[in-house]
């Protein structure tokens, strides 16, 4: 099948070295546009070919015409990346200095209110000084101060705000996840913090009429699920699934959701898109006025499905689903065979022609991962058991269905999440039909909504089948070990799992010895990996202090076990400790974490890492590592003596100075971490300078001592 979708789907051919372009322009960070030059040099030297015909058309040549054609296509994905690289523009704002004061930008997305701020997303258009004003290009992060004012702001409201963008922090704590990383994928680079009173709003836009349209759709269809269903969990799911408001999900749910293996449900994807299609094919088949008219059968389907997917917000995997029906629905209108391959595959390109980056997003990825190995995986393992009996033939399709798209995805899953929902199977045979169910009850509600009473019927239904699924997503949490987490895979792992079930795949299909040869070996390669990392992380011994704002975080860590001591503040707050913390955990391969609030250290740390710290007051040892921790005033006494330390670290401002500091110990190194308040920090570094004593500033960037 492999070989047939090769040799059948020449747009899979072309679309690798071009997605080869597109990622070694995003991850080499290639922006020369001399490149670009290869675009044009390949497709004149495939015209010259073409003049020589015992050449261009022999058989023994013809790896000579491929290789110029894919050259081709290589340049064209560097050059489109660099083309959508929206800073290598010579009028992007960032490249011009801070004599402007203020800037004009829009709001291109709606805006997201925090706890003390309101973040927007805008396009900058303009800066303007006392004398000129000049036309620019780019986009960033405002952070409003949270007032009154902020909160009525709206999507495609024009401010002037104060030019005072500056660049993004790069991650702060080891293996923590790259923020300014995935922004810069987003084509944002800079952000800006503005006080109440320093910004003002000009004007509000309208967008074009079909964004209008959408729009209006989506807020009146919002404004019905919210009147039949209240304000909670069941309006918010609805809201999700339906319309793909996955904003209005809180944690809690989420939580729920992903540790079924059910997230996918609340993201509208190629399920719900295939779904409206199905029941609009057959609501259109049984009009008599379409039954003979396909071309306005197919005009109608496009605009239904075109209108759905732009409501729902236009998400990699609802984008690829409607160019594929709109490839299916094209063919079937010209009587033309489609390949659901070549579909797939042709979805991508357009895709990454209009947005390269589209590459680098975690949904662009698991959409096609799933529904290529629903298409290569899913038929073979279906043939595999056969029953007269409609529901189990229905069910075992189903169950196919949901296998085959997980182990396409999972690697992915793992790289990404770093958890398993172990009920993968058992949550997708409840929430697939309950999905259905809701999906087509949520429609008819929408398309009945101006007849009363019979809407509120509709409403009781669909409240009720929200509510069941909520029930059963619960119920298969609290199953034993229902989701597996602190999962790790490096991405060599990665590949080498996908290659291997490739491999596996490709014997199963074409029973090629060979490539169950292959396989094997690329788990033994896997195996092999892991035998190591896990050696490695036995043999480990390291020193932290995280960079986490306004608050006191360090550990010692010794071969899988970790002792934590931190701000209770932060041991409270899962997300903060999920972003800053436990990525480096699952990375380092931690069995044992004990985590201390430090406002207890005096309780006793003897029982961390086997006995191997030894800890008094604020005194720690640990591998004959000395650390004193300096959070209050020093006592006032004479010490003959000043006590040597391998390390000072400095917490919650203290009212002490490098000098007397020195009459008490004699620091090889001192580190100030981020609960300290900024002029302080700038006063201590200025002393220990001018003493010529190291020191180490974990207020900017984590601070990491490994004793291998």
């Amino acid at each position: 099948m492999i070989k047939s979708i090769w040799d059948s789907t020449p747009v899979v051919r072309a679309f690798i070295p071009y997605l080869a372009g597109i990622l070694l322009a995003i991850h080499s960070g290639l922006d020369n546009p001399k490149l670009i030059i290869l675009l044009p040099l390949a497709l004149l030297l495939c015209l010259v070919l073409l003049r020589f015909k015992k050449i261009a058309y022999s058989y023994r040549y013809a790896f000579i015409s491929g290789l110029l054609i894919s050259t081709m296509f290589f340049a064209l994905g560097l050059m489109m990346t660099y083309i959508n690289t929206p800073i290598n523009k010579e009028n992007h704002f960032s490249q011009f200095d801070q004599n402007f004061k203020w800037a004009t930008v829009r709001i291109y997305e709606p805006p997201q209110e925090k706890e003390k701020t309101i973040k927007l997303q805008v396009k900058v258009y303009s800066l303007t000084d006392s004398n000129h004003t000049i036309s620019v290009s780019g986009k960033a992060i405002c952070y409003l101060e949270k007032t009154k004012k902020a909160l009525l702001l709206k999507y495609n409201d024009e401010l002037i705000i104060p030019f005072v963008f500056n660049d993004i922090k790069p991650p702060g704590n080891p293996d923590e996840f790259n923020y300014k990383r995935y922004l810069s994928f987003h084509g944002i680079y800079q952000q800006a913090y503005i006080s109440s009173g320093q910004w003002f709003k000009i004007k509000h836009h309208t967008s074009k009429w079909f964004y209008t349209f959408t729009d209006r759709l989506r807020i009146h269809f919002n404004a019905t699920l919210k009147r039949y269903l209240g304000q909670g969990r069941e309006y918010k799911v609805a809201a999700a699934l339906l319309l793909g408001e996955r904003g209005l999900l809180d944690k809690d749910l989420i939580r729920a959701y992903s540790g079924a293996g059910a997230m996918h449900v609340l993201a509208v994807s190629g399920l719900h898109i295939g779904l409206v299609y199905g029941l609009l094919w057959i609501i259109f088949n049984a009009l008599p006025f379409l039954k003979r008219r396909k071309y306005l059968k197919a005009i109608l389907l496009l605009s239904a499905i075109w209108i759905y997917a732009s409501i729902t917000g236009l998400s990699a995997s609802v984008s690829r689903a409607a160019i594929m029906l709109s490839f299916m629905i094209g063919s079937k209108m010209l009587n033309r065979h489609s390949s659901l391959f070549n579909s797939i595959i042709a979805s991508a390109f357009i895709l990454t022609l209009n947005n390269p980056y589209s590459v680098t997003e975690i949904g662009f990825l698991l959409s096609y991962l799933a529904v290529s190995g629903i298409v290569i995986i899913q038929p073979k393992l279906y043939r595999l058991v056969y029953t007269r009996f409609w529901l189990i033939d229905k069910i075992w399709m189903l169950a196919c269905v949901s296998i085959s798209a997980q182990l396409s995805t999972f690697p992915i899953a793992i790289l990404f999440f770093h958890q398993f929902p172990i009920y993968f199977l058992f949550s997708n045979l409840i929430v697939i039909p309950m999905a259905t169910l809701i999906l087509y009850t949520g429609i008819s509600l929408f398309a009945l909504s101006w007849i009363p009473q019979l809407s509120k019927l509709i409403a009781q239904f669909l409240y009720f089948f929200i509510h069941l699924l909520n029930q059963s997503i619960d119920k298969i949490n609290l199953l034993p070990s229902a989701l597996l987490t602190g999962l790790e895979l490096s991405k060599v792992e990665t590949i080498i799992i996908f290659i291997s079930m490739l491999m596996l795949t490709l014997f199963i299909l074409r029973n090629q010895f060979s490539m169950l040869i292959g396989s094997f070996l690329g788990l033994l390669l896997f195996i092999t990996s892991l035998s190591f990392t896990h050696i490695k992380q036995q043999r480990q011994k390291e020193f932290i202090v995280y960079n986490i704002s306004k608050v006191t975080a360090f550990q010692f860590l010794q071969g899988t076990s970790s002792c934590l001591i931190a701000d209770s503040t932060l041991i409270a707050n899962k997300d903060k400790m999920l972003f800053h913390i436990k990525h480096h955990w699952w990375k380092r391969g931690l069995k044992q974490v004990k985590i201390v609030a430090s406002k207890k250290m005096d309780a006793g740390l003897t029982e961390c890492l086997q006995n191997k710290i030894y800890e008094k007051g604020h005194y720690f040892n640990f591998q004959q590592y000395k650390l004193f921790v300096v959070d209050d005033p020093l006592p006032e006494m004479n010490i003959e003596t000043p006590e040597v330390m391998d390390c000072i670290l400095i917490a919650k401002s203290p009212p002490v100075t490098i000098k007397n500091l020195l009459l008490f110990f004699k620091p090889r190194l001192i580190i100030f971490d981020h609960s300290n308040r900024k002029y302080l920090i700038d006063k201590w570094i200025a002393s220990c300078k001018s003493l010529k004593i190291p020191y180490f500033n974990a207020a900017k960037k984590a601070f990491v001592w490994s004793f291998n």
